[in-house]
């Protein structure tokens, strides 16, 4: 029997049981094209670890140009040297839209060449995520930057993020992290405390699941509230 998901405000929701590859409960199309918000952040791990590996350093440059006013964002400042691994890291707790772009960047220099302008190497690691996101059969998506931020050319269904969240539920270094509710990062003389923006990993909330696998939440105005989260048995 489905279980009871109580009253949801979301005008677009669904149920999918991973093991059976089906979904138990849905209120909307599941191919409605919806905006992702940070969500987007999945994909942005997912092809970064695609064409680097987790142990690769960056450098924090000229990426941080790319990064809107408002933004959510991790700290990172120009100068830091840091790894794949902690990019993801950043990504996926705090959310970091500057930590998409520095993934954005070095990324898309990996890809084409250390010379390319921010923007170039931007531009083809988008690219490169729409190109990762059609090989996984996310046929109603389409991804205009690295860190969700709104654009109407941006877009996914809930179908595509079924598909792409099982993909992070098999990928260790991204499970790894979407699960963390916190984490203290070392990076040069600082040390920074990162906490997961979503609100069900924390067991000192009234929030806390304890059986939630991640996996990321997301806002933007056109958007609003966005999450994707998965959950194991308890025995």
């Amino acid at each position: 029997e489905p279980a009871q998901l109580g009253n949801l405000s979301a005008k677009s929701w669904f149920a999918f049981d991973v093991r059976q590859g089906e979904y138990l409960q849905t209120q909307g199309d599941v191919h409605e094209k919806l905006y992702p918000a940070s969500i987007t952040k999945l994909l942005t791990c997912y092809t970064l670890l695609s064409c680097m590996d987790p142990e690769d350093t960056v450098t924090v440059g000229d990426a941080l140009e790319l990064v809107k006013e408002d933004s959510s964002v991790a700290g990172l400042q120009t100068g830091d040297v840091i790894t794949v691994e902690q990019l993801v890291c950043a990504m996926m707790l705090p959310s970091g839209n500057d930590a998409a772009q520095v993934a954005a960047v070095a990324g898309g220099r990996a890809i084409g060449g250390q010379n390319l302008s921010c923007q170039e190497a931007a531009a083809l690691f988008v690219a490169q995520m729409n190109a990762r996101a059609e090989e996984l059969g996310m046929e109603d998506s389409h991804f205009a930057n690295a860190d969700g931020w709104h654009d109407e050319n941006h877009y996914t269904s809930m179908n595509d993020l079924v598909i792409l969240s099982q993909k992070v539920l098999t990928n260790p270094v991204m499970l790894k992290y979407t699960s963390m509710s916190s984490a203290t990062v070392q990076l040069g003389d600082r040390e920074l405390e990162w906490k997961n923006t979503n609100m069900l990993l924390h067991e000192s909330l009234e929030t806390y699941i304890p059986n939630t696998i991640g996996i990321k939440t997301g806002y933007t105005n056109a958007a609003g509230d966005c999450l994707v989260t998965a959950f194991f048995e308890m025995d």
